[in-house]
């Protein structure tokens, strides 16, 4: 079961018992934190989206998500949202250079059992989508395009027996707060990262949200490269 089983009706009940309740006490109850991100706003009201989703999805199907069942983040949970009609807002800073290469240093990769170092597939992934946006490429990318492009990227700068594959990043980079990623489209939520027929069915890859494509390309030349394989990315010695 994942987001695509809520319904409106599902959002509706969860917000009303979000009223009768009281935002501390729902909260409480159903183990959330208040949003930082993305709130719903219906009938002049203010909601945490995630919390809302979690608790729609009880109602929905009988299992009341918590926090650590969204893989995809609060974007993702944003976006099924908005799918249903809602109207989501955000109430970060406005993006600007700094707070973007902020964000790119502060990305968070795995590490295999006994690697002294990080992935490189999440940044190698997104040096890739900043070389499109720097060469005016169209912003969504089919998986399939995503595997063969990504791929001889992964296999030719990332670390010595990486294991991972295209699939890890097209999958989890939608948990950067910067990409919407390949969102799921009939893929379970859960899923810590699908195979095949799963990824065929998923969205196209939609490298950054608009307001981080803005800056970028704005910037692009500043953006490029360093604060995303620099020095937290030092190249193994041979």
């Amino acid at each position: 079961m994942g987001l695509g089983d809520i319904k409106y009706e599902d959002v509706i009940a969860a917000t009303e018992e979000f009223r009768r309740m009281g935002r501390d006490n729902f909260l409480q109850t159903y183990g959330f934190g208040r949003a930082t991100s993305y709130e719903l706003v219906l009938g002049g009201l203010r909601y945490d989206s995630k919390a809302i989703a979690g608790v729609a999805h009880g109602h929905a199907t009988g299992d009341f998500l918590s926090p650590g069942d969204f893989s995809g983040g609060a974007a993702t949970v944003a976006r099924r949202l908005r799918d249903l009609g809602f109207v989501v807002e955000t109430g970060e800073t406005p993006w600007n250079r700094a707070a973007l290469l902020g964000r790119l240093r502060k990305l968070k990769v795995s590490r295999g059992p006994g690697a002294p170092a990080p992935s490189r597939h999440q940044p190698l992934s997104l040096l890739w989508a900043i070389s499109r946006e720097a060469g005016e490429r169209p912003r969504m990318t089919p998986w399939s395009q995503f595997r063969d492009e990504v791929g001889p990227l992964l296999l030719e700068f990332g670390l010595p027996n990486a294991k991972a594959t295209p699939a890890y990043p097209f999958w989890h980079l939608r948990g950067s707060g910067l990409c919407v990623g390949g969102s799921p489209k009939g893929v379970e939520q859960r899923v810590r990262t699908p195979r095949g027929p799963g990824l065929m069915r998923a969205d196209d890859f939609d490298a950054f949200f608009e307001e981080r494509r803005k800056v970028l390309q704005e910037h692009i030349a500043a953006a490029m490269g360093k604060p995303v394989v620099g020095r937290p990315y030092p190249r193994p010695a041979a």
